[in-house]
């Protein structure tokens, strides 16, 4: 369930752990707001933490705002650009333990935060090359704060479409390369700009031992969506009797939220019955289909990003970030953006195309990819809510659900 930071970290505590982190803005030595006579001393609390409530996502990751001491920024001195004067505090969910994965993602991130301004890119340790530290048994790491606003269903407007689908073809230009076409609109034997093409699907690796994570081959999350569809059909009748229980124990919500619970859960199930075999069948046809694989964030949609008005300053929330198709991230944000509008979800995939060519495999995913998630997304969320409990049931939810089972942004 969703918490906010705990409150087993004080304030002393929290300094400790910022002093972990190579801030641009200090001299050697001397952390942001010391002068030389304070840094000898004892010095008063150099930064100020406002605990960030996540209630509006579903994260478990503790967060907190941080802000530099009061005055203007100061530049760094190898770049003269200002740093920002505000940055986030990030505890990754106790759950999370790998080191590895952690390293990856940001590696992946700073790769391409040179070209892809919107990224958020990690501060390093004072004393050593990680972009995390391990601290009070969860992993922490700070990066700047997303600046703009983060209303993008409240303000939907073309520009800001644009914005985002020509940005995600920037950093997949970046991560995969732009895929060269034939006559057909099939793959030919390379992807330009990306120099880790195998058309045997093997890893070429980088010279400092990484791997640049680029090949050839079936979509992982396609053929994931393949055993959840097997398993979603043993449970799915079990997991919606559950839900119908627990939703008649419900106590204090109001009569019309169950109400609307109630038949929510009746037209998810109503589309399961309808769409079980053939969406299955569907699937399966289009899982085995070779395309360009490597880097890519996979929970890109309204929650997760940030505008200035209508530029785009900041994509957000990197711990989806895996191996597979664009079609992963094209789907997932065409879907919260767009809805199921074909004609708004055309235009989008066109600025998106200008910017790096879609092959016919690869929209032909992005299709599979839409059908599997309007069909098994509902029903994981019955299984989250009411089976496992993950989640509490909230109106926030259920308004959220019906948006995505009804092909609304969301």
């Amino acid at each position: 369930m969703t918490t906010g930071p705990s409150t087993a970290w004080n304030a002393t505590d929290l300094q400790a752990l910022l002093r972990r982190f190579a801030w641009p803005s200090a001299p050697a030595g001397q952390f942001p707001g010391q002068s030389p006579v304070q840094s000898t001393g004892q010095s008063p609390d150099l930064w100020r933490l406002q605990p960030w409530g996540t209630e509006q996502g579903f994260s478990s990751a503790d967060i907190w705002r941080v802000q530099t001491p009061a005055g203007e920024p100061p530049a760094t001195p190898l770049t003269a650009e200002v740093v920002p004067a505000t940055w986030c505090l990030r505890a990754w969910p106790q759950a999370f333990s790998d080191t590895q994965r952690l390293a990856w993602i940001h590696r992946q991130i700073r790769r391409a935060a040179a070209v892809c301004p919107f990224l958020l890119t990690p501060l390093p340790e004072i004393d050593g090359a990680a972009t995390w530290t391990a601290w009070h048994g969860r992993l922490w790491q700070v990066e700047p704060w997303a600046t703009g606003q983060n209303d993008y269903l409240s303000h939907p407007s073309p520009t800001r479409l644009a914005a985002v689908m020509q940005a995600l073809a920037a950093l997949h230009n970046c991560w995969l390369g732009s895929p060269s076409r034939s006559p057909d609109g099939g793959l030919s034997g390379s992807l330009s700009g990306s120099p880790a093409v195998s058309l045997s699907g093997s890893l070429r690796h980088s010279p400092d031992g990484g791997s640049d994570d680029v090949r050839l081959g079936v979509s992982p999350g396609l053929n994931r969506r393949l055993e959840q569809w097997e398993e979603v059909r043993r449970h799915a009748a079990q997991w919606l009797a559950t839900a119908r229980q627990r939703l008649s124990q419900l106590a204090g919500q109001p009569p019309e939220e169950i109400e609307s619970w109630r038949q929510l859960l009746q037209r998810i199930e109503q589309v399961w019955r309808q769409q079980d075999r053939p969406g299955q069948a569907e699937l399966a046809a289009v899982a085995n289909q070779l395309l360009p694989l490597g880097p890519v964030l996979s929970d890109v949609w309204s929650d997760h990003l940030f505008f200035d008005d209508q530029r785009l300053t900041a994509i957000i929330d990197y711990g989806g970030l895996r191996v597979d198709s664009v079609a992963a991230d094209l789907s997932r944000c065409l879907s919260s953006l767009c809805g199921q509008d074909p004609q708004v979800r055309d235009w989008a995939l066109q600025q998106y195309d200008q910017q790096r060519g879609l092959t016919a495999a690869e929209r032909l995913a992005v299709w599979a990819y839409d059908r599997s998630s309007q069909v098994l997304g509902p029903l994981h969320w019955v299984r989250w809510l009411f089976v496992d409990q993950r989640f509490a049931v909230e109106a926030r939810i259920l308004t959220r659900l019906e948006r995505i089972v009804a092909g609304q942004p969301f």
